[in-house]
């Protein structure tokens, strides 16, 4: 299997453009330390996650 993360300005935008395209959602958007996170996966049953980075992006894993 196949699984891409896409870094996105918008994820709620992006999710919506995706389901219309034809892929299906696995998990809606949620808020994480990180940013914002949706989980879907294409027609072909790859899955990908829509990722929306926060200020901190990734680094905020890091703060106790």
């Amino acid at each position: 299997p196949v699984h891409a993360d896409i870094v996105v300005d918008d994820v709620d935008v992006a999710v919506t453009r995706a389901v219309v395209a034809g892929a299906k959602l696995e998990s809606p958007a949620k808020d994480t330390v990180y940013g914002r996170i949706a989980m879907l996966a294409d027609p072909f049953g790859h899955g990908f996650c829509l990722l929306q980075f926060s200020e901190r992006g990734y680094d905020a894993l890091l703060e106790g």
